[in-house]
């Protein structure tokens, strides 16, 4: 998965890999994400692992803020 980010004239991207996805979900903490949700998003992000070689290089999310900033997240 990658994460674009492109703020005024500076742009990067942020290669993260779906294992390292279930590892930051599993360590926020409990007032910020309940415990339901956590393993909701764990059994999402291992639907996405097993179709990533299918869908590679679908966009999940793209937002743009009004003054240009940008954020996409790819597979």
């Amino acid at each position: 998965m990658k994460v674009s980010i492109k703020v005024d004239k500076i742009r990067f991207t942020i290669p993260i890999s779906l294992s390292l996805c279930g590892f930051i979900i599993r360590h926020i903490p409990n007032k910020e994400l309940t415990e339901e949700l956590k393993v909701l998003i764990i059994e999402a992000v291992k639907c996405v692992k097993g179709s990533s070689k299918e869908y590679k290089g679908m966009k999940i999310a793209e937002v743009e803020t009004a003054d240009g900033q940008e954020v996409k997240i790819t597979l």
